[in-house]
């Protein structure tokens, strides 16, 4: 081991080595941006280090498509690594820069060193060939992007770039940030932000670049699952890629990089493991899909649900406990045990704050329960359930498929609140599972034909309803066309839609520690529902609330100056019609005196926009 350890190294030297070379020949030769000439740097490194690691560190022989696809998210992982690393000891935490560089080498290499040993250079066994997959995943990511690039990103993630932006600028989460989702979610924007800073783009085009490099990883670890299945001949292998590839992507068209999508994209490897291979959740390659399942499955406890179903299936089919105990399970609860330990550490304030507050007041988002039910397509799990009872004999992982689909319903159904996004693993697991349907050999044409029309009616609803629309980006760009740079922005709203994603698309400051004000719609619809006569310390306790809200509120007003109000006039969760945020914040006497140095300049039926009266101010 040490020989081969020596070996790692005196590669990874030379690959370093020339890193540098090619980066400065990039830059002071060829007059490459410096950005620009350090990642052809790297890409140069890779390819050196892979061939490097391939044939004298671990001595195999061939070079698979598959270990080199490996290998590339090891490099971005380890790049990712190391400067998060310094990210956190150094600029977060305020440790020495040298400190940052030391944890860095002492623990980047080593880990690197051992997902490759045991993962990335492992024995492979005889599969198919994988390089018409892994082009087909390839040119799917980049159409992708290319289809996205420039467009609109949704409410949520423009809120998430603002405010991770704002973290990275010294901005305390749960603190300065009032969020009410754990943080996994919006860590995994920041790739995106440094991908914008890095290449010079805007934060939405990097947030639609880095989802596309997820993609293309998943789809690719996909491509290596499928050489396995030997049902299927290589153009039916492509075409369950193709149609995987299109029920992940066209029914999130308007909510594209929101967290269900996210999960569904990090958890194919995982899906697919147990779809095809007969032993899916043990050894290294199940542990390394389950760990690469466990980031999206872990930004949200209801995403367990799915683990959960797969295990029950599997129980089921060895008429045994011990799946409950395999390596993939112990995977994802180590790294969700580790994951909380960690937002306990270093964000303490959402469990003692943010948590509590949350219970108490946020149930008021959502909508009625005959809404819900709608939104949840109730339809399609039928009709999809309907084609397994049909097929189900000849259907290998038919009970598989159906846990999986029954599991997104639950996910949806948990959250009770009727957000379309929130449906979105229903719709992706149930078309996922149509593809799947569609190219296998048992079935009898019938089948496979309602399959294929399943498939189509849910790929043919996202592309009917579109791409994320928001009206006000174009009528907030139009009305404040006039108004000079740096807009600060604050929005006196119970929602995010009318302020995001215009504070990303212009570039405007956000100047409120809410992404909207949450706190205060769930508690005025309590208070409604409450004899306060009888119901003394609730009162009080709720009341309380509404305090602290409306002093943070207009601490935010005083203290970070915006120079643009956004004020609802339609407010809603808030079941009081008669509300208003003016006359909510009035209650704090220096409110009023702030809102006299602004003018109103535009009115609708859904907001007011307030400017301020003199910009020198």
């Amino acid at each position: 081991m040490l020989r081969q350890l020596s070996r790692f190294a005196s590669v990874g030297v030379v690959a370093t080595l020339l890193h540098v070379t090619v980066a400065l020949i990039a830059k002071e030769v060829i007059s490459l941006p410096p950005q620009v000439a350090n990642f052809t740097g790297f890409i140069a490194a890779v390819v050196v280090s892979f061939f490097g690691h391939a044939r004298v560190t671990f001595e195999v022989k061939g070079y698979h498509a598959v270990r080199f696809a490996r290998f590339v998210v090891v490099a971005l992982a380890g790049l990712a690594a190391s400067s998060s690393i310094t990210f956190l000891v150094h600029t977060k935490g305020g440790q020495s820069f040298w400190l940052a560089m030391a944890i860095t080498a002492a623990f980047v290499p080593l880990l690197t060193y051992f997902i490759a040993r045991f993962w990335v250079f492992a024995a492979l066994g005889k599969t198919e060939r994988v390089w018409p997959g892994i082009l087909l995943s390839l040119v799917f990511a980049v159409v992708f992007f290319l289809v996205f690039s420039g467009r609109y990103i949704s409410h949520d993630v423009a809120w998430y770039l603002v405010a991770m932006r704002q973290w990275l600028e010294g901005a305390a989460l749960y603190v300065d940030i009032v969020e009410v989702n754990p943080p996994l979610a919006m860590y995994l924007v920041l790739p995106a932000i440094w991908l914008a800073d890095f290449f010079g783009i805007s934060d939405t085009n990097a947030m639609y670049a880095f989802t596309a490099t997820v993609l293309f990883i998943s789809l690719s670890w996909v491509v290596q699952i499928l050489s396995h299945e030997k049902s299927l001949t290589e153009p039916k292998r492509l075409a369950a890629l193709f149609l995987t590839a299109l029920a992940v992507t066209v029914p999130a068209m308007a909510n594209v990089a929101q967290r269900e999508h996210l999960m569904v994209i990090l958890a194919l490897p995982y899906v697919f493991g147990f779809l095809v291979l007969p032993r899916p959740d043990s050894g290294s390659s199940g542990v390394a899909r389950a760990g690469f399942a466990a980031i999206g499955l872990s930004m949200k406890p209801h995403f367990m649900l799915i683990p959960i179903a797969i295990t029950v299936v599997e129980i089921i089919k060895v008429r045994s406990f011990r799946p409950i105990f395999a390596a993939t399970n112990l995977t994802i609860l180590l790294f969700g045990l580790v994951y909380v330990f960690l937002v306990a550490t270093v964000h303490p304030a959402y469990f003692y704050d943010i948590i509590p507050l949350g219970i108490r007041v946020y149930a008021a988002y959502g909508y009625e329960p005959l809404t819900v039910l709608i939104v949840a397509k109730p339809e399609l799990l039928v009709a999809f359930l309907g084609l397994l009872i049909i097929g189900a004999i000849r259907t290998k992982g038919a009970g598989f498929l159906a846990a999986l689909s029954f599991a997104a319903y639950l996910i949806y159904l948990a959250q009770w609140t009727g957000y379309s996004y929130q449906s979105l693993p229903i719709s992706i697991f149930i078309a996922l599972s149509a593809g799947w349907l569609v190219v296998n050999n048992r079935l009898r044409f019938k089948v496979q034909l309602l399959s294929l029309l399943l498939f189509f009616y849910i790929v043919g609803s996202a592309i009917t309803n579109g791409f994320y629309y928001n009206p006000w980006i174009a009528y907030l760009t139009e009305v404040l066309e006039g108004i000079a740079p740096p807009q600060k922005v604050m929005a006196l709203s119970s929602d995010l839609r009318e302020a995001f994603p215009y504070v990303v698309e212009s570039n405007a400051v956000w100047t409120s520690r809410y992404p909207a004000l949450w706190t205060i719609a769930g508690t005025l619809n309590e208070l409604l529902s409450l004899d306060c006569s009888v119901s003394v310390t609730d009162c009080e306790n709720l009341q309380a609330i509404l305090d602290q809200s409306r002093r943070a509120i207009v601490d935010d007003l005083v203290g970070r100056n915006p120079n643009i109000l956004l004020v609802m006039n339609r407010v809603p969760y808030i079941d009081d019609r008669a509300f208003r945020f003016i006359s909510f914040l009035s209650a704090d006497p220096r409110f009023l005196p702030f809102l006299a140095g602004f003018r109103e300049i535009e009115r609708n039926e859904v907001f007011s926009l307030w400017v301020l009266s003199d910009p020198s101010q």
